[in-house]
């Protein structure tokens, strides 16, 4: 019975294993001209590359027109709540969205985003709330300039870019300028800031220049230097440095161009120890895809997105495609709903559970905003699999045990 017990531990770790590892993605259609939410109807997409951001819930922030009983045009919402624009009131204005507006959502499902405030002010908003108007004053210093896209940690702080420094705004205590142009990091003299990100811990990590490095831009936390042209990475060394973020788990991770040792030129995924994405990866049987766009998204369990692209099979021009790790999720040509994916958009989002949110355009010119959920089995689905193991293993155990050899 030891055998048969330890067996069947065996063939339950394998099932869950594999299972977990080969997981398919189901993909759902989550938004789309002519669906009503809160009221208030979605009647198109913008032509833009403007970002999606998913909850760990599943809830999918995006942007669309809508049109309802205050008003019509851009607006946020999710696929269960509208949240802003259409001449939705919000602590005391109508947020409106000018071109390329920005969002960011945490795992419990907040939503930061910067918003026009007519006539003449930007401010930046958590859900219902306004948190900070150009003209505020933050550490004794007026923040002139609200920019670039905000980012939100479970804790509900958010970080966004501002004049004269990045900013931290927090819900349950004061807010801050994180650090300013020509302060001192690491040795190095910071020179501009885009994109800070921050984690549940209250990491923050940004991009910018140095003055001492130039050209190109590094990445960097209010004490360090993280990633700089010239460092070495794996035998690759970096170059140009085109996004970056952070992981739950505190590992910072950047999209980059480098050189290897003999002097080409590729694109990477890098954290701070290893390559995650470099030449040699393969893609559905494809060694080296392109990487495609600037965005890509690493999870704190190894999981990371990004979108591609793969000669056309006749040879004629790419084909774009999403990608989890090793796997395609979509492509162009694709037959999905009914209907062939003609783009994917780039800006797109994964939650701490593999689960990705993005946009597409179709060949009629149709845009939908699609949640793609890893399936892991339910703890019954693995029971169910042991027990068809165990079944499987005393059934030949008997068989064994009855067969008398030959007579």
């Amino acid at each position: 019975m030891k055998s048969l017990s330890f067996l069947v531990v065996v063939a339950a770790v394998f099932v869950f294993h594999c299972s977990a590892r080969a997981a398919p993605y189901t993909l759902e259609i989550i938004a789309q001209a002519g669906d009503v939410i809160d009221g208030r109807t979605i009647t198109g997409f913008s032509g833009e590359v403007i970002r999606v951001g998913i909850s760990d819930d599943r809830e999918v922030a995006f942007f669309a027109f809508a049109a309802g009983p205050e008003g019509s045009g851009l607006s946020l919402m999710t696929q269960r709540r509208f949240i802003a624009g259409a001449g939705k009131v919000v602590d005391g204005h109508v947020p409106q969205f000018g071109s390329e507006p920005s969002l960011a959502i945490n795992g419990l499902g907040d939503v930061a985003y910067k918003a026009n405030i007519p006539p003449v002010d930007r401010g930046v908003f958590l859900n219902q709330t306004l948190l900070l108007m150009n003209g505020d004053e933050i550490d004794g210093r007026e923040i002139s300039v609200i920019q670039d896209s905000p980012d939100v940690n479970d804790a509900g702080t958010v970080v966004i870019m501002a004049r004269p420094g990045p900013v931290k705004l927090s819900i349950n205590g004061p807010n801050e300028i994180m650090v300013e142009h020509g302060t001192m990091v690491d040795g190095f003299t910071v020179d501009g800031f885009t994109n800070p990100r921050i984690n549940n811990a209250g990491d923050v990590v940004f991009i910018g220049g140095l003055e001492e490095v130039s050209p190109g831009r590094a990445a960097f936390s209010t004490d360090r230097v993280i990633f700089k042209p010239g460092d070495v990475i794996e035998d690759m060394t970096i170059t140009q440095i085109r996004s970056h973020g952070i992981t739950e788990s505190g590992e910072v991770f950047v999209h980059t161009f480098g050189t290897d040792i003999n002097g080409e030129v590729s694109r990477y995924i890098a954290t701070e120890n290893r390559i995650v994405y470099g030449p040699d990866h393969i893609v559905a049987g494809v060694t080296d895809p392109i990487l495609v766009g600037a965005s890509v998204v690493v999870n704190s369990d190894g999981r990371f997105a990004f979108l591609g692209a793969f000669e056309a099979p006749d040879g004629q021009g790419f084909l774009s495609f999403l990608a989890v790790s090793d796997a395609v999720l979509i492509s162009e040509g694709d037959i999905f709903d009914d209907k062939v994916v003609r783009f994917v958009y780039p800006n797109f989002d994964m939650n701490e559970h593999g689960d990705i949110a993005f946009r597409v355009v179709f060949e009629d010119f149709s845009q939908a905003v699609v949640l793609a959920t890893l399936n892991i089995p339910e703890p019954s689905s693995l029971v169910l699999a042991a027990m068809g193991a165990c079944a499987l293993l005393v059934r030949r155990q008997r068989r064994f045990r009855n067969w008398k050899g030959p007579q």
